[in-house]
């Protein structure tokens, strides 16, 4: 029963979920490259790697428009 985890049994069940997360984001980027996936951020500063809808990156273009 996850809701009975604590202490060091809950961060490493979120230790092994974050790492399926990632597994999968990472695949699915190898996969699908900037067709389906998003790199939100920069070197300096960081980024994030996340899949992405066309409705999204739509969406994101016109925010980035209005930036400039």
């Amino acid at each position: 029963d996850i809701t009975k985890l604590k202490g060091n049994s809950l961060k490493e069940f979120e230790d092994f979920l974050d790492s399926i997360i990632c597994a999968y984001v990472a695949y699915y980027y190898w996969y699908w490259g900037l067709k389906k996936c998003a790199i939100l951020g920069d070197l300096e500063n960081g980024y994030i790697v996340t899949p992405i809808f066309d409705w999204m990156k739509d969406l994101l273009r016109q925010k980035q428009a209005k930036l400039w």
